[in-house]
């Protein structure tokens, strides 16, 4: 959920929002998060049905779980951004 990546006053911090953001979102980039339980699986009604992820991730049992990303960056997160 990018906590701490935007202050709280800044025009595009979402706060307790997320849940909308995350609806409307039409790209979402999943850097160290796993769309669990908690992400409803990156399923709707959380997701639109034609959400395009960018999966970054460091372990390659967990690309594509649940949901097929449309693009998969395997690596530490740290070194890809």
């Amino acid at each position: 959920m990018a906590k701490g990546t935007l202050s709280d006053d800044h025009p595009q911090f979402v706060g307790s929002a997320w849940s909308h953001a995350l609806k409307s979102a039409d790209v979402i980039i999943l850097a160290g998060a796993w769309l669990n339980w908690i992400l409803h699986f990156g399923k709707s009604p959380w997701f639109r049905p034609d959400v395009k992820i960018i999966q970054i991730e460091i372990d390659p049992l967990e690309i594509n779980n649940n949901v097929k990303s449309e693009v998969v960056l395997n690596g530490d997160a740290k070194m890809i951004f």
